[in-house]
């Protein structure tokens, strides 16, 4: 990725000696540029597209050239495609990867189609790209508004999965982050092997989504960030698509866009009876972090009575929680006895549950008071600064901080310091390239550690009597 956004970015100077010692490069390597494109069958004229080794010849000299060069979308197609789908094509031993992608990427669709169709002889065929690969992390590439300098980026497309990006079928692909992406309908048709899936702001709706769910069975991480559905109506739709992961899943990112209504408006909370539903995740028991909106865990109308709902909703064995709740004050109104209901969250985790740490992003005109005092009192820890702790589903993941088009890499590298996601994820866990931090520092009351302390020594002192836990 690195490489990309470096090219990306001398290519975009227009410096003409930069361009003449591309040309010479190419010039001076032609032969071997050559054989190369041979070895990665862009010269393949059975499949779709046909011979690609004109076109990419073509472009990486011709695009250098003239008014062709000022289009930084078109250095983009143009150059960097066909450039870096031929680095990646020699490149076989590759276990993570980071690839911004261009809009029409005949070149990429190529060499995925190889890594896919040909990985059944991989031993015998040389320089099959991908058949390693563990980590594979997509975003659209992006540039400079040229009329608004660096006040604004342009995304160029989405990234997509489909029936030319099959990236789901490659052999040994674990973890995969989609950043902006879409899912074609049809385009999941058989199981992943995926176990770690991050996508932030898919733009699908649930039904084309649902699929990708449905055939990844071992999936043990999930971040997921509609940008087209919210509210009561998707939350009970959503749910079911997870049952199947009740025995594996152990982290959960969900994370909702701002409500433009309020809860009077019917367009996300119809008072419907028909709608009820109780959120199934006291069900899964591997699920060690959860963060999401305290809407998502209230259901709608399900059995359980005020002030027991979000405590009852709560997976058993969680060791972190986190609550998006930027301009979410509406929810003390919206959900009765709000207070009460956060408190319970905490004086329900001991000393039965692991939950360590709670971390909410906004708390402004919240009534966190009750909640705060018992994770204090009860030795949880309890922050509010999750906007430099909390991934938003991935939206704030390294992958995407880089993924941001004008970022100097000085600027990058400061950012990703300051920010504290570490300290809110389970140790021995691993998310979107951030190692956690977060022991199981649980503890009880001030009053049960002393009654403890007082069990211990009349244990080792020979007292025949116990002390009486409270």
């Amino acid at each position: 990725m690195l490489t990309a956004r470096l090219a990306e970015y001398y290519l975009a100077r227009e410096t003409p000696s930069f361009r003449e010692s591309l040309l010479s490069l190419y010039t001076e390597n032609r032969v071997a540029l050559e054989q190369a494109m041979r070895q990665a069958r862009f010269d393949s004229t059975a499949l779709e597209g046909g011979d690609l080794s004109k076109a990419a010849q073509h472009y990486l000299y011709f695009a250098l050239y003239g008014n062709n060069f000022q289009s930084e979308k078109r250095v983009w197609e143009d150059y960097l495609c066909p450039l870096v789908a031929l680095v990646l094509a020699h490149c076989p031993n590759l276990v993570r990867l980071s690839l911004h992608t261009g809009i029409r990427d005949a070149f990429l669709a190529r060499i995925l189609h190889f890594a896919i169709e040909r990985r059944a002889t991989a031993e015998q065929v040389p320089g099959i790209a991908f058949q390693k690969l563990e980590k594979l992390y997509v975003s659209p590439s992006n540039c400079l508004d040229r009329y608004a300098g660096q006040l604004r980026v342009i995304p160029y497309s989405q990234t997509s999965l489909d029936r030319y990006r099959r990236y789901h079928h490659l052999p040994r692909l674990k973890e995969f982050v989609i950043l902006n992406g879409s899912i074609s309908e049809g385009a999941i048709k058989r199981p992943t092997p995926f176990e770690q899936l991050a996508l932030p702001r898919i733009n699908n709706f649930l039904p084309q989504i649902e699929p990708l769910f449905r055939m990844s069975s071992g999936l043990r991480h999930l971040s997921f960030s509609s940008r087209y559905q919210k509210g009561p109506q998707f939350h009970r739709s959503f749910w079911p698509t997870l049952n199947h992961l009740k025995d594996t899943l152990e982290y959960l990112d969900f994370y909702e866009e701002h409500y433009d209504h309020m809860p009077g408006q019917k367009k996300y909370f119809p008072d419907l009876q028909e709608l009820s539903f109780c959120p199934p995740l006291a069900e899964f028991t591997k699920l060690r972090y959860l963060a999401t909106t305290p809407l998502l865990l209230l259901g709608h109308r399900c059995k359980h009575e005020t002030p027991d709902k979000l405590r009852s909703h709560l997976p058993p064995n969680l060791e972190s929680l986190g609550f998006y709740t930027y301009r979410t004050d509406w929810l003390a109104s919206h959900i009765p006895y709000f207070e009460i209901e956060l408190e319970a969250i905490v004086l329900d985790a001991i000393p039965r549950r692991k939950l360590s740490s709670i971390c909410l992003d906004f708390d402004n005109r919240l009534p966190l008071g009750k909640m705060r005092h018992a994770a204090t009192e009860h030795g949880i820890t309890f922050r509010t600064d999750g906007s430099s702790c909390m991934l938003y589903a991935g939206r704030e993941s390294p992958f995407a901080e880089a993924s941001r088009g004008g970022i100097t890499i000085s600027a990058l590298a400061e950012t990703l310091l300051s920010r504290k996601t570490a300290e809110i994820i389970p140790r021995c866990m691993t998310v979107q390239s951030v190692k956690g931090k977060l022991d199981i520092a649980h503890s009880f009351a001030p009053k049960r550690k002393r009654e403890i302390a007082l069990l211990k020594n009349a244990q080792f002192g020979g007292a025949s009597k116990r002390a009486r836990p409270s």
